[in-house]
């Protein structure tokens, strides 16, 4: 005697998992909807600042680039030609799509008078209050800290 489950029919089957599926990615969608919603707009921001150093430093784009790994973030460009650096946070695909969460960073610093004045632009945008003023303002601060700090070290 065979027994034979229905639902284990092909056809059956496939629906099946086709309804897995769709709901899956109805749920999914559906958190990133709804974070997008309470998050708000996408708000963006930029502000430049200034720091004077002591003295120049010859290691000044190592110590930029270590500080910038410190905060999460990557080297972007660097032009030693015309004394510029980049650094800048990724844009996390997963967590915009998920949870509707979007925020990205960038700090471009120009290096002027032999490397002893630095104009520090900052850049955020993102929703849940991550693309305001006041997050570039403590993105600098930490910024501004953990490069002179270092600065002193070397």
């Amino acid at each position: 005697m065979k027994t034979v489950f229905t639902f284990c029919k092909q056809g059956l089957l496939h629906t099946g998992a086709a309804l897995v599926l769709f709901f899956t990615l109805s749920l999914v969608n559906g958190c990133g909807a709804v974070g997008m919603v309470a998050g708000g707009s996408i708000d963006q921001f930029t502000g430049t600042y200034g720091i004077k150093l002591d003295t120049a430093s010859p290691n000044i784009y190592d110590a930029i680039t270590a500080v910038g790994k410190e905060m999460d973030m990557s080297l972007y460009e660097l032009d030693t030609t015309s004394h510029k650096i980049v650094l800048s946070s990724g844009y996390s695909t997963a967590s915009a799509s998920l949870i509707g969460k979007s925020s990205a960073s960038a700090i471009a610093v120009q290096l002027d008078n032999a490397s002893k004045v630095l104009s520090v632009g900052v850049t955020v945008q993102g929703n849940f209050g991550y693309g305001k003023k006041e997050n570039a303002d403590k993105i600098f601060n930490e910024f501004k800290s953990k490069l002179l700090t270092k600065l002193k070290a070397s």
